[in-house]
């Protein structure tokens, strides 16, 4: 039986910042599932959408808040007696081109206000969402919790300024906090209707739209993409199992090149369009291959399956 670092999440009353958000919002519903005393979900919906929790808006508490607030945040955290905090809280990494300082400035900000209100207990855990982006382009493979970092943009810079707030903290004051860090997410719910969006909502767009899907370079940049669902079961198995202070990448050790990710979604839309291709953009990070040898100590990984994953992803936009 594998060591425990605190009590389960069902019974207890949880709190998620960012949860109207693409994995936020899933996260809600998994917690929903387990039967949690309280969820209460807090989100700006600067991104975020209330319709991603139309299933469960009966189930849980919801609340317009900017978390960057500290005071407004204190008096959630009091108010609904929260006993375990997940912050999913960020400004997408697209936004970072446009917003810079304002990108790095909340990425910051939210985990600051939370590592806070921890350290006067007004909570007892924190699981902090944190990005593989912070790596940078890979310099070994696969890519551990070691691998040195190097953020090549804002959103990156300022989600690895939180992470080390996160683990100074701890050490400093004992605290229980812990790192999660997600790869290359995709699924239902990924915004597809703004400017500033991922590569796979955007090719699906563009494919809808009968236009030819962009690449960006030649196409031989790679990721390790995660589908949604499987990213949030495996950060709920694992919450009682990290020890505080720990980052575990949640990933599935199996890269896939821009170019092949674009042609899959193309073969399953039965798409014919040439792919436009277009100036690689300069702050993009070459590749990312995650290994998830941490993670699979603590939980049975599931094989991949993209195809059908990719498929349930394009059906739930149209």
């Amino acid at each position: 039986m594998k060591k425990t670092f605190r009590k389960k999440l069902n019974g207890k009353n949880i709190l998620i910042v960012g949860g109207a958000g693409f994995i936020g919002s899933h996260l809600a519903d998994i917690l929903v599932s387990i039967n949690v005393s309280r969820l209460v979900v807090v989100d700006n919906l600067s991104v975020g959408k209330k319709e991603n929790l139309k299933k469960i808006k009966n189930k849980i508490i919801f609340k317009k808040i900017n978390a960057e607030n500290y005071f407004l945040m204190q008096k959630i955290v009091s108010k609904y007696k929260i006993d375990y905090i997940f912050n999913l809280a960020t400004i997408a990494l697209p936004f970072s081109f446009k917003f810079p300082r304002k990108t790095f400035e909340s990425n910051i900000k939210v985990v600051l206000n939370l590592l806070e209100l921890l350290k006067k207990k007004k909570f007892s855990s924190l699981c902090h969402f944190s990005t593989s982006e912070v790596y940078g382009t890979l310099i070994y493979k696969p890519m551990d919790e070691n691998h040195p970092t190097n953020p090549t943009t804002t959103y990156a810079a300022g989600k690895l300024a939180a992470d080390k707030a996160l683990l100074s903290y701890t050490k400093m004051f004992k605290l229980d906090a812990f790192i999660v860090r997600p790869f290359n997410n995709y699924g239902p719910r990924q915004p597809i209707l703004i400017n500033e969006i991922g590569v796979i909502p955007k090719t699906i767009k563009r494919i809808y739209m009968k236009k030819e899907p962009i690449i960006h370079g030649e196409g031989k940049q790679q990721r390790d993409f995660i589908f949604v669902k499987d990213t949030v079961s495996y950060i709920v198995e694992s919450f009682t199992k990290i020890p505080p202070g720990q980052e575990v990448n949640v990933c599935n050790n199996n890269p896939l090149s821009i170019k092949k990710l674009v042609e899959i979604i193309q073969k399953i839309t039965r798409s014919k369009k040439k792919i436009l291709y277009k100036k690689e953009r300069v702050a993009d990070v070459f590749a990312h291959h995650g290994d998830n040898t941490k993670l699979k100590k603590i939980l049975k990984v599931k094989k991949d399956n993209f195809q059908k994953n990719m498929k349930e992803t394009i059906d739930s936009y149209f």
